[in-house]
Protein backbone atom coordinates (compact mmCIF):
# COMPACT_ATOMS: atom_id res chain seq x y z
CA UNK A 1 0.00 0.00 0.00
CA UNK A 2 2.13 2.90 -1.22
CA UNK A 3 1.70 6.38 0.19
CA UNK A 4 1.28 8.91 -2.61
CA UNK A 5 2.17 12.57 -3.01
CA UNK A 6 0.22 13.96 -5.98
CA UNK A 7 1.15 17.17 -7.77
CA UNK A 8 -1.49 18.46 -10.20
CA UNK A 9 -4.68 17.17 -8.56
CA UNK A 10 -6.71 20.16 -9.74
CA UNK A 11 -5.99 19.55 -13.42
CA UNK A 12 -7.90 17.78 -16.18
CA UNK A 13 -5.79 14.63 -16.13
CA UNK A 14 -4.44 14.83 -12.57
CA UNK A 15 -7.87 15.31 -11.04
CA UNK A 16 -9.29 12.44 -13.07
CA UNK A 17 -6.45 10.18 -11.93
CA UNK A 18 -7.04 11.19 -8.31
CA UNK A 19 -10.69 10.12 -8.54
CA UNK A 20 -9.67 6.86 -10.21
CA UNK A 21 -7.10 6.06 -7.50
CA UNK A 22 -9.57 6.83 -4.72
CA UNK A 23 -12.13 4.51 -6.31
CA UNK A 24 -9.81 1.62 -7.11
CA UNK A 25 -7.43 1.90 -4.15
CA UNK A 26 -9.40 3.64 -1.36
CA UNK A 27 -6.93 2.52 1.31
CA UNK A 28 -3.91 4.14 -0.32
CA UNK A 29 -2.98 7.28 1.63
CA UNK A 30 -2.81 10.27 -0.72
CA UNK A 31 -1.56 13.80 -0.09
CA UNK A 32 -2.21 16.40 -2.79
CA UNK A 33 -0.48 19.72 -3.38
CA UNK A 34 -3.08 22.46 -3.90
CA UNK A 35 -1.97 25.98 -4.67
CA UNK A 36 -5.31 27.83 -4.73
CA UNK A 37 -7.48 28.10 -1.64
CA UNK A 38 -10.70 27.91 -3.68
CA UNK A 39 -9.76 24.41 -4.86
CA UNK A 40 -8.76 22.94 -1.51
CA UNK A 41 -12.24 21.93 -0.33
CA UNK A 42 -13.04 20.08 -3.56
CA UNK A 43 -9.81 18.07 -3.34
CA UNK A 44 -10.32 17.29 0.36
CA UNK A 45 -13.82 16.03 -0.47
CA UNK A 46 -12.22 13.11 -2.31
CA UNK A 47 -10.82 11.91 1.01
CA UNK A 48 -7.20 12.95 0.63
CA UNK A 49 -4.92 15.17 2.68
CA UNK A 50 -4.07 18.57 1.24
CA UNK A 51 -0.92 20.64 1.61
CA UNK A 52 -1.06 24.31 0.64
CA UNK A 53 1.93 26.62 0.36
CA UNK A 54 1.36 29.95 2.08
CA UNK A 55 2.61 33.23 0.68
CA UNK A 56 5.69 33.01 2.89
CA UNK A 57 6.51 29.39 2.08
CA UNK A 58 8.71 28.12 -0.70
CA UNK A 59 6.58 25.70 -2.70
CA UNK A 60 9.66 23.74 -3.76
CA UNK A 61 10.56 23.11 -0.11
CA UNK A 62 7.10 21.65 0.49
CA UNK A 63 7.40 19.49 -2.62
CA UNK A 64 10.76 18.16 -1.42
CA UNK A 65 9.43 17.48 2.10
CA UNK A 66 6.34 15.62 0.87
CA UNK A 67 8.34 13.66 -1.69
CA UNK A 68 10.73 12.54 1.04
CA UNK A 69 7.81 11.26 3.15
CA UNK A 70 5.91 9.49 0.37
CA UNK A 71 6.63 6.15 -1.27
CA UNK A 72 5.45 7.45 -4.63
CA UNK A 73 5.39 10.97 -6.06
CA UNK A 74 3.17 11.58 -9.09
CA UNK A 75 3.62 14.74 -11.15
CA UNK A 76 0.59 15.67 -13.26
CA UNK A 77 1.36 19.40 -13.28
CA UNK A 78 3.72 21.43 -15.48
CA UNK A 79 5.89 18.90 -17.28
CA UNK A 80 8.46 21.58 -18.13
CA UNK A 81 9.08 22.79 -14.57
CA UNK A 82 12.76 21.97 -14.10
CA UNK A 83 12.83 23.34 -10.54
CA UNK A 84 9.94 21.11 -9.52
CA UNK A 85 11.68 18.14 -11.10
CA UNK A 86 14.92 18.86 -9.27
CA UNK A 87 13.07 19.29 -5.97
CA UNK A 88 11.55 15.82 -6.39
CA UNK A 89 14.77 14.18 -7.56
CA UNK A 90 16.77 15.89 -4.81
CA UNK A 91 14.42 14.50 -2.17
CA UNK A 92 14.61 11.05 -3.75
CA UNK A 93 18.40 11.17 -3.68
CA UNK A 94 18.42 12.19 -0.02
CA UNK A 95 16.10 9.30 0.85
CA UNK A 96 18.53 6.89 -0.75
CA UNK A 97 21.49 8.49 1.03
CA UNK A 98 19.63 8.26 4.36
CA UNK A 99 19.17 4.52 3.89
CA UNK A 100 15.44 4.69 3.28
CA UNK A 101 13.64 2.60 0.62
CA UNK A 102 14.11 3.93 -2.88
CA UNK A 103 11.34 6.33 -3.89
CA UNK A 104 9.25 6.07 -7.04
CA UNK A 105 8.61 9.03 -9.34
CA UNK A 106 5.79 8.81 -11.89
CA UNK A 107 6.08 11.80 -14.20
CA UNK A 108 3.68 12.99 -16.89
CA UNK A 109 5.23 14.38 -20.05
CA UNK A 110 3.73 14.95 -23.52
CA UNK A 111 4.41 13.81 -27.07
CA UNK A 112 5.40 17.26 -28.24
CA UNK A 113 8.70 15.91 -26.97
CA UNK A 114 8.83 14.16 -30.34
CA UNK A 115 7.30 16.83 -32.58
CA UNK A 116 8.77 17.73 -35.94
CA UNK A 117 8.68 21.52 -36.13
CA UNK A 118 9.98 21.48 -39.70
CA UNK A 119 6.68 20.05 -40.96
CA UNK A 120 5.09 23.49 -41.52
CA UNK A 121 1.61 22.00 -41.77
CA UNK A 122 2.68 19.04 -43.90
CA UNK A 123 2.81 15.32 -43.28
CA UNK A 124 6.43 14.23 -42.96
CA UNK A 125 7.34 10.65 -43.84
CA UNK A 126 10.01 10.40 -41.18
CA UNK A 127 10.95 8.28 -38.21
CA UNK A 128 8.36 7.03 -35.72
CA UNK A 129 9.43 7.11 -32.07
CA UNK A 130 8.50 3.84 -30.36
CA UNK A 131 8.58 3.46 -26.57
CA UNK A 132 9.22 -0.27 -26.96
CA UNK A 133 12.55 0.49 -28.64
CA UNK A 134 15.00 1.30 -25.86
CA UNK A 135 17.38 2.99 -28.29
CA UNK A 136 14.65 5.49 -29.20
CA UNK A 137 14.20 6.43 -25.57
CA UNK A 138 17.96 6.79 -25.12
CA UNK A 139 18.01 9.22 -28.05
CA UNK A 140 15.49 11.68 -26.61
CA UNK A 141 16.90 15.15 -27.20
CA UNK A 142 17.51 17.10 -23.96
CA UNK A 143 16.93 20.30 -25.95
CA UNK A 144 13.51 19.22 -27.27
CA UNK A 145 10.24 20.49 -25.85
CA UNK A 146 9.87 18.68 -22.47
CA UNK A 147 13.37 17.25 -23.04
CA UNK A 148 15.25 18.85 -20.11
CA UNK A 149 12.92 17.32 -17.51
CA UNK A 150 12.38 13.97 -19.21
CA UNK A 151 16.06 13.26 -19.75
CA UNK A 152 16.93 14.35 -16.20
CA UNK A 153 14.45 11.79 -14.83
CA UNK A 154 15.74 9.03 -17.11
CA UNK A 155 19.30 9.82 -16.02
CA UNK A 156 18.31 9.74 -12.34
CA UNK A 157 16.76 6.32 -12.88
CA UNK A 158 19.96 5.08 -14.47
CA UNK A 159 21.97 6.45 -11.54
CA UNK A 160 19.86 4.24 -9.29
CA UNK A 161 18.52 6.55 -6.61
CA UNK A 162 14.94 6.65 -7.95
CA UNK A 163 12.62 4.20 -9.66
CA UNK A 164 11.35 6.33 -12.51
CA UNK A 165 8.24 5.96 -14.64
CA UNK A 166 7.10 8.41 -17.30
CA UNK A 167 3.79 8.44 -19.15
CA UNK A 168 3.86 10.57 -22.27
CA UNK A 169 0.29 11.16 -23.50
CA UNK A 170 -0.71 12.23 -26.98
CA UNK A 171 -3.61 14.70 -27.37
CA UNK A 172 -6.32 13.77 -24.90
CA UNK A 173 -10.06 13.93 -25.62
CA UNK A 174 -13.17 13.14 -23.61
CA UNK A 175 -14.64 14.59 -20.42
CA UNK A 176 -12.50 14.70 -17.31
CA UNK A 177 -13.81 13.32 -14.03
CA UNK A 178 -11.75 15.34 -11.57
CA UNK A 179 -13.03 17.49 -8.69
CA UNK A 180 -12.30 20.67 -10.68
CA UNK A 181 -13.83 20.96 -14.16
CA UNK A 182 -10.97 21.65 -16.58
CA UNK A 183 -10.69 21.07 -20.35
CA UNK A 184 -8.02 19.13 -22.18
CA UNK A 185 -5.05 21.41 -22.83
CA UNK A 186 -4.87 20.47 -26.49
CA UNK A 187 -8.60 20.93 -27.06
CA UNK A 188 -8.34 24.32 -25.37
CA UNK A 189 -5.49 25.25 -27.73
CA UNK A 190 -7.33 24.03 -30.83
CA UNK A 191 -10.58 25.80 -29.91
CA UNK A 192 -8.66 29.02 -29.16
CA UNK A 193 -7.03 28.78 -32.59
CA UNK A 194 -10.28 28.09 -34.43
CA UNK A 195 -12.09 30.97 -32.75
CA UNK A 196 -9.62 33.41 -34.31
CA UNK A 197 -11.22 32.83 -37.70
CA UNK A 198 -14.72 32.98 -39.22
CA UNK A 199 -14.54 29.41 -40.48
CA UNK A 200 -12.78 26.15 -39.50
CA UNK A 201 -9.14 26.84 -40.33
CA UNK A 202 -5.97 24.76 -40.37
CA UNK A 203 -2.28 25.73 -40.82
CA UNK A 204 -0.71 25.16 -44.23
CA UNK A 205 -2.02 22.17 -46.12
CA UNK A 206 -3.29 20.55 -42.91
CA UNK A 207 -1.75 17.14 -43.49
CA UNK A 208 0.50 17.25 -40.40
CA UNK A 209 -0.84 14.91 -37.72
CA UNK A 210 -1.10 14.13 -34.07
CA UNK A 211 -2.25 11.07 -32.20
CA UNK A 212 -5.27 11.19 -29.92
CA UNK A 213 -6.31 9.08 -26.94
CA UNK A 214 -9.51 9.03 -24.89
CA UNK A 215 -8.92 10.10 -21.30
CA UNK A 216 -10.55 6.93 -19.93
CA UNK A 217 -8.10 4.76 -21.86
CA UNK A 218 -5.18 6.90 -20.76
CA UNK A 219 -6.27 6.56 -17.14
CA UNK A 220 -6.31 2.80 -17.64
CA UNK A 221 -2.65 3.00 -18.70
CA UNK A 222 -1.85 4.98 -15.53
CA UNK A 223 -3.60 2.38 -13.39
CA UNK A 224 -1.68 -0.43 -15.06
CA UNK A 225 1.58 1.37 -14.32
CA UNK A 226 0.45 1.94 -10.73
CA UNK A 227 -0.23 -1.79 -10.45
CA UNK A 228 3.35 -2.43 -11.55
CA UNK A 229 4.58 0.03 -8.93
CA UNK A 230 2.44 -1.44 -6.15
CA UNK A 231 3.37 -5.05 -6.85
CA UNK A 232 6.95 -4.51 -7.94
CA UNK A 233 6.45 -6.75 -10.97
CA UNK A 234 7.89 -5.97 -14.40
CA UNK A 235 10.21 -3.28 -13.02
CA UNK A 236 13.06 -3.57 -15.48
CA UNK A 237 16.63 -2.63 -14.63
CA UNK A 238 16.81 0.03 -17.32
CA UNK A 239 15.10 3.37 -16.73
CA UNK A 240 14.46 3.64 -20.47
CA UNK A 241 12.03 0.70 -20.37
CA UNK A 242 9.82 2.57 -17.91
CA UNK A 243 8.85 5.28 -20.39
CA UNK A 244 5.34 4.78 -21.81
CA UNK A 245 3.75 6.67 -24.70
CA UNK A 246 -0.04 6.79 -24.32
CA UNK A 247 -1.18 6.90 -27.94
CA UNK A 248 -4.03 5.66 -30.05
CA UNK A 249 -5.54 7.18 -33.21
CA UNK A 250 -3.60 9.32 -35.69
CA UNK A 251 -5.57 12.28 -37.09
CA UNK A 252 -4.39 15.03 -39.44
CA UNK A 253 -4.86 18.66 -38.47
CA UNK A 254 -7.28 19.37 -41.31
CA UNK A 255 -9.64 16.65 -40.10
CA UNK A 256 -9.44 17.81 -36.48
CA UNK A 257 -10.11 21.42 -37.55
CA UNK A 258 -13.10 20.26 -39.60
CA UNK A 259 -14.67 18.32 -36.73
CA UNK A 260 -14.11 20.89 -33.99
CA UNK A 261 -14.84 23.79 -36.34
CA UNK A 262 -18.17 22.27 -37.36
CA UNK A 263 -19.20 22.11 -33.70
CA UNK A 264 -18.22 25.75 -33.16
CA UNK A 265 -20.20 26.70 -36.27
CA UNK A 266 -23.20 24.73 -34.97
CA UNK A 267 -23.01 26.79 -31.80
CA UNK A 268 -22.97 29.98 -33.86
CA UNK A 269 -19.40 30.87 -32.93
CA UNK A 270 -18.12 30.59 -36.52
CA UNK A 271 -20.02 32.07 -39.43
CA UNK A 272 -19.37 29.10 -41.71
CA UNK A 273 -18.51 25.41 -41.46
CA UNK A 274 -16.56 25.54 -44.73
CA UNK A 275 -12.88 24.73 -44.32
CA UNK A 276 -10.15 27.27 -44.87
CA UNK A 277 -6.37 27.43 -44.57
CA UNK A 278 -3.95 29.98 -43.15
CA UNK A 279 -0.26 30.25 -44.12
CA UNK A 280 1.92 28.72 -41.43
CA UNK A 281 3.97 31.91 -41.08
CA UNK A 282 0.81 33.80 -40.07
CA UNK A 283 -0.06 31.45 -37.21
CA UNK A 284 0.38 32.95 -33.75
CA UNK A 285 3.72 31.62 -32.40
CA UNK A 286 1.97 30.39 -29.25
CA UNK A 287 -0.13 28.09 -31.46
CA UNK A 288 2.50 27.12 -34.01
CA UNK A 289 2.62 23.55 -32.67
CA UNK A 290 -0.61 22.95 -34.59
CA UNK A 291 1.52 22.93 -37.74
CA UNK A 292 3.98 20.38 -36.37
CA UNK A 293 4.02 16.67 -37.21
CA UNK A 294 4.25 14.04 -34.47
CA UNK A 295 5.02 10.40 -35.21
CA UNK A 296 4.89 8.08 -32.20
CA UNK A 297 3.99 4.52 -31.31
CA UNK A 298 3.14 3.45 -27.76
CA UNK A 299 3.75 -0.28 -28.11
CA UNK A 300 5.19 -0.92 -24.64
CA UNK A 301 1.92 -0.49 -22.77
CA UNK A 302 0.23 -2.87 -25.16
CA UNK A 303 2.89 -5.59 -25.17
CA UNK A 304 4.08 -5.41 -21.55
CA UNK A 305 1.02 -4.19 -19.65
CA UNK A 306 -1.82 -5.52 -21.80
CA UNK A 307 -3.18 -2.02 -22.45
CA UNK A 308 -5.95 -1.96 -25.07
CA UNK A 309 -7.10 1.58 -25.88
CA UNK A 310 -10.22 2.01 -27.97
CA UNK A 311 -10.10 3.58 -31.41
CA UNK A 312 -10.72 7.32 -31.05
CA UNK A 313 -13.40 9.00 -33.17
CA UNK A 314 -13.29 12.74 -32.53
CA UNK A 315 -16.98 13.00 -33.46
CA UNK A 316 -17.83 11.06 -30.29
CA UNK A 317 -16.33 13.57 -27.87
CA UNK A 318 -16.33 16.88 -29.76
CA UNK A 319 -19.50 18.30 -28.18
CA UNK A 320 -18.32 17.67 -24.62
CA UNK A 321 -14.76 18.74 -25.43
CA UNK A 322 -15.87 22.05 -26.92
CA UNK A 323 -18.33 22.73 -24.11
CA UNK A 324 -15.58 22.30 -21.52
CA UNK A 325 -13.13 24.44 -23.51
CA UNK A 326 -15.64 27.27 -23.92
CA UNK A 327 -15.88 27.59 -20.14
CA UNK A 328 -12.34 28.99 -20.16
CA UNK A 329 -11.89 30.21 -23.75
CA UNK A 330 -13.76 33.25 -24.97
CA UNK A 331 -14.33 34.19 -28.63
CA UNK A 332 -12.30 37.17 -29.84
CA UNK A 333 -12.51 39.40 -32.91
CA UNK A 334 -12.17 37.03 -35.85
CA UNK A 335 -9.90 37.26 -38.86
CA UNK A 336 -11.28 36.79 -42.35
Amino acid sequence: MPSIFLIGATGYLGGSLLVKIRKQYPDWPVTALVRKEQHAAAIRATGVAVVQPSASQDQLVIIAEETYKADLTINMANCDDEQLCQAVLGAMKKKKEDGKPKGVFLHTSGTMLFNDASAAGRRVDGKYWNDNDESDMKNIDPAAMHGPVDTAILKAGEEGYVTNFTICPVNIVGPGSGPIRVPSQFVKLLVSFLLQYKQPTYPGEGSSRYNYVHIDDLLDLYMRVLDVIATGKQVDASSYTRFHIGDDSEVDTKTAASIYGAELARLGLLSSADLGSVPVEKVDPSMSVLAHDVRVRGDRGRTVLGWKPRRVDLHDTVAEDVKAALEVVRPTSQKA
